[in-house]
């Protein structure tokens, strides 16, 4: 419906590389992560990620998917779980 394109066409915006948000991780082009430069890509950046985080929050609430596959220590991360170092070298 309506709410399943609005998610998408927000989140695909804010996980395009070219919007400095993420990058692709150092493993494929295929999962993101925080991009460290993400504060001289984009001034509003912690703006955005708060923006962002609300967003995919409301999209998991209402039962809708993120096509945005998040490196595994940031997802790790989010769920409050610990980094091992074996997350970061995967």
């Amino acid at each position: 419906g309506l709410a399943r394109e609005w998610f998408q066409l927000v989140t695909d915006q804010c996980f395009n590389v070219d919007f400095g948000l993420f990058e692709y991780s150092g493993v494929d082009n295929i999962s993101y992560q925080i991009n460290p430069s993400s504060g001289i890509a984009n001034e509003l950046h912690l703006k955005y990620f708060y923006f962002l985080g609300r967003v995919m929050a409301k999209a998991v609430f209402e039962g809708h998917v993120i096509a945005a596959h998040m490196a595994r220590p940031l997802y790790k991360h989010l769920l409050g779980f610990p980094i091992t170092q074996d997350d970061i070298e995967f």
